[in-house]
């Protein structure tokens, strides 16, 4: 009996080990206790890794009660720029590679913790898609539960591994880096996202509703609901005709209006036609939107 305790004790003896390097490290700065690896490498690695989980623990420490939703498009609205513009308080919670149920979801998580004042959903067409169902999200709450459950996350766990190496190791180690000149990703985001996103189009009527929900929770408890289209640069856009999409679109415009105040920035103008205001075809550069 003695033996059979004494290898137990040996067996139980890396667990706490680990939950110190955890606490130690702390990617996504759950228990916010240690310096030990800097903000701007977690920046660089863990808010890359999984947006939505390094933004939904930052909101519980900032409760800004004016966010703005999205995907990587939303996230070039700078909330500093605001700040220093209007000196009100904004939170920036768009996610790279987010999708509409994220925004539906980070909606409902920010009300929950913070009375809000002001919402803002950046949608473009090609996220109003019942067949965009990824929802990061609901991955990201179920590792923050408790302790246990983000300390031993493969996504946890994963992140810690980038933070050593970009603290300690390679310094100008990056994540989602294009491994192609701006012509090539161009024209690959022209010809293989297009496809990716306009191939198989179904109305969302399920979001639609939860949408209209937000807007009906909205007026009642007097928070400024805003949509916006961000731009994206005309070859992107012409790709809804060659997928025969055009009244598609227009149902979404039609929809989102019927839903509150929107303005529809993707559209042809002088900005959306010059390749100098983009990155690549989704996404201005970085800052140019306010």
């Amino acid at each position: 009996m003695r033996k059979f305790l004494l290898k137990l004790a040996v067996f139980f003896i890396p667990f706490p080990l680990y939950i110190g390097i955890v606490i130690l490290i702390d990617p996504y700065n759950y228990l916010n206790v240690s310096n030990f690896v800097s903000k701007e490498t977690k920046l660089e690695t863990s808010a890359k890794f999984s947006p939505q989980l390094w933004k939904l623990i930052e909101f519980n420490h900032i409760k800004a009660d004016k966010i703005i939703l999205g995907d990587s498009r939303s996230a070039r609205v700078n909330a500093d720029h605001l700040k220093q513009t209007t000196g009100l308080e904004f939170y920036n919670f768009s996610y790279a590679g987010g999708t509409l149920i994220d925004m539906i979801e980070t909606f409902w998580y920010a009300a929950k913790i913070q009375e809000l004042k002001e919402a803002y959903f950046g949608i473009n067409f090609n996220l109003y898609n019942d067949f965009e169902r990824n929802n990061g999200v609901e991955q990201a709450r179920s590792i923050m539960k408790n302790l246990l459950s983000y300390s031993f996350s493969k996504v946890v766990f994963r992140s810690m591994i980038q933070n050593i190496k970009r603290q300690f190791f390679v310094k100008d180690y990056t994540i989602g880096e294009p491994d192609m000149n701006r012509d090539e990703f161009w024209n690959y985001q022209l010809q293989a996202m297009g496809i990716r996103f306009y191939q198989k189009y179904k109305h969302p009527d399920e979001y639609l509703g939860k949408l209209s929900e937000i807007s009906e929770y909205c007026k009642r408890n007097n928070i400024k609901l805003v949509f916006f289209m961000p731009p994206t640069h005309v070859e992107l856009q012409k790709r809804i005709a060659d997928f025969k999409l055009e009244n598609d679109y227009t149902r979404f415009i039609n929809d989102i209006a019927a839903l509150g105040m929107y303005y529809n920035l993707d559209v042809p103008s002088n900005y959306t036609q010059n390749r100098k205001n983009f990155n690549d075809p989704f996404h201005p550069v970085n800052d140019s939107l306010l």
